[in-house]
């Protein structure tokens, strides 16, 4: 949900949590408003700022920190208090990473670390909130969204992402492929070691995507940008052959979940049909070889009658038009021609049902 897996540009439920978060910002303006504070707002993001960030440059709000750049209090207290002033309404909202620090402090921790060491985190933006009513006066409001991020159904771009996903790691388990890890990159889907996570680290691009003199994000220049405004460092080399390989893979056996097409089909596969040309160039060649009987009248697409203990046999009758009469072909199927011979000679005329 931070979206800071190395190796993929964007992780599931991203998209969703900086949507809830923007609309959480919205609705928390009214209130702030009203009440003339300024709104501290803290956000998921241990090491990755990129909600903080994200959230920030949509919702359009004063300043924000993230958990890449330590902050000084001071100076963040003096930037607020002024955006307060310089606002017709009175009040100001900043945004905050859980995982952000002072210059000179460290993260906000506690309760006992878990099986990877991590310990909660949580609780900065208190820190920031208590500070800013201590150093200005003014009061403020704190907002601590939490698990609020991630707890609604996904929105349009996670579903289309997780639902691509699992087609392709389902494709991964048809082909035998082990180790790799479904991912995007430039835009489109692909696959990559799952070492990859272990090879680097991803986060903001602070040089390029973040003022850090003043707390805002910086999109002056958003041309040749990733789409989500995350780090592109280069790959190891092992990551680019992979995408290089899966590639060329990829238009190879983009169908190789169907069972392989045979030259010819059984003949177990063919089924017989009257508006089936086969059938009908078939039937016309064995009408070839029957006798003809003369039908009194002009008829056009009839069956000829057989008796009851004949009706089993497919005995289909072709007419051609002429002016003074028509001429059947029978055609049998399975009886002999001698059994169909007879139901055809014992059968009234063929207009006649």
């Amino acid at each position: 949900m931070d979206n800071d897996v190395h190796g993929t540009d964007y992780c599931i439920g991203f998209s969703t949590a900086v949507t809830r978060s923007v609309d959480f910002i919205h609705s928390l303006r009214t209130p702030t408003g009203s009440h003339e504070p300024i709104a501290v707002v803290e956000l998921f993001g241990r090491y990755s700022g990129e909600t903080s960030l994200i959230a920030a440059y949509l919702a359009g709000v004063d300043r924000a920190v993230i958990s890449e750049v330590g902050f000084d209090v001071e100076r963040l207290v003096r930037m607020l208090v002024e955006h307060r002033q310089g606002n017709p309404s009175h009040y100001a909202v900043m945004t905050i990473s859980e995982g952000a620090k002072p210059i000179s402090g460290e993260m906000s921790l506690s309760g006992e670390a878990d099986a990877y060491g991590h310990k909660k985190l949580g609780g900065v933006g208190l820190f920031v909130s208590r500070e800013i009513e201590r150093l200005s006066g003014v009061g403020t409001v704190f907002q601590q969204l939490a698990y609020l991020m991630r707890s609604s159904a996904p929105d349009a771009l996670d579903r289309t992402v997780s639902t691509s996903y699992g087609y392709l790691a389902t494709n991964l388990m048809v082909q035998r492929r082990s180790g790799r890890m479904v991912a995007l990159r430039d835009g489109k889907y692909t696959t990559v070691s799952a070492n990859a996570i272990a090879e680097g680290k991803k986060r903001v691009d602070v040089d390029e995507l973040c003022d850090v003199g003043q707390y805002r994000p910086k999109v002056a220049h958003l041309l040749g940008k990733p789409m989500f405004l995350t780090d592109r460092e280069d790959y190891p080399a092992a990551v680019q052959a992979d995408r290089a390989t899966a590639t060329a893979r990829s238009s190879a056996t983009r169908f190789s979940t169907f069972p392989p097409r045979p030259a010819t089909l059984p003949s177990s596969w063919l089924v017989s049909s009257r508006s089936s040309a086969t059938a009908r160039a078939r039937s016309a060649r064995r009408m070839a070889r029957l006798p003809l009987k003369r039908c009194a009248s002009s008829v056009s697409c009839t069956r000829s009658p057989a008796p009851r203990a004949s009706r089993r046999s497919a005995t289909w009758a072709s007419v051609s038009r002429t002016k003074e009469d028509a001429i059947v072909f029978a055609s049998p199927s399975r009886p002999s021609r001698e059994r169909t011979r007879r139901a055809v000679s014992t059968a009234g005329p063929a207009g006649s049902r």
